[in-house]
């Protein structure tokens, strides 16, 4: 079978499971296409290592430990489905991230609403899934929740903090260049940079 007709049938194939999708769960496919949209407007963007970190608005980190607070995470996930963030999007998948030992908090604003979210992987110093509300975006919350973050594990005497990024992901990763994060070389090609934060100590 040639490339060509392996490609179209490709095509075809996303396109039929997104019509499906679309009359089956057609409030997710609508959230995926927001999603995709905004991905699309982002990658055209250049990286930016010098955003303003000075004048951010406040968010307080809370670790998820109540089932309360577990099912406010959940609903965050699901509201915000991304090809960026490869995060948890039901409770057998939040559950069994949990039981590895992902730590994850969530970003509380100073008006007590839950805003976005930050994940913490032990094992290897690594910050993942860190999510904000599509309705706040735009606001420097995203840069609130790395610089609480970052300040979180230096006081738990942590000293780096490691993170990836999709390369097309040009927000996040101006972001975590401005917070002072900088870029590993790559051993080889991969569809992700890797960045590493040294963590000043009190």
């Amino acid at each position: 079978m040639s490339e060509i007709i392996v490609h179209n049938l490709g095509r075809l194939y996303l396109r039929v499971r997104h019509w499906i999708g679309l009359v089956l769960r057609p409030r997710l496919t609508l959230l995926r296409i927001r999603e995709a949209r905004q991905a699309r407007m982002v990658a055209a963007r250049t990286v930016r290592p010098d955003i303003p970190t000075n004048s951010l608005p406040k968010v307080t980190l809370v670790l998820v430990a109540s089932k309360k607070d577990l099912s406010r995470l959940l609903r965050l996930f699901q509201r915000n489905p991304s090809s960026h963030a490869i995060a948890p999007r039901n409770r057998k998948a939040l559950a069994e991230k949990l039981a590895k030992g992902t730590q994850y908090y969530l970003a509380i604003n100073k008006s007590g609403e839950s805003i976005g979210c930050m994940g913490f992987q032990p094992w290897r110093n690594m910050g993942v899934n860190r999510i904000v509300d599509y309705k706040h975006r735009g606001k420097g919350y995203g840069l609130s929740i790395t610089k609480e973050f970052l300040q979180l594990k230096a006081d738990e005497g942590i000293t780096e903090i490691w993170s990836q990024v999709f390369k097309e992901n040009k927000r996040v990763l101006s972001g975590l260049l401005s917070s002072g994060y900088r870029l590993v070389p790559e051993l080889e090609e991969t569809e992700y940079y890797t960045l590493v934060k040294k963590l000043k100590q009190k």
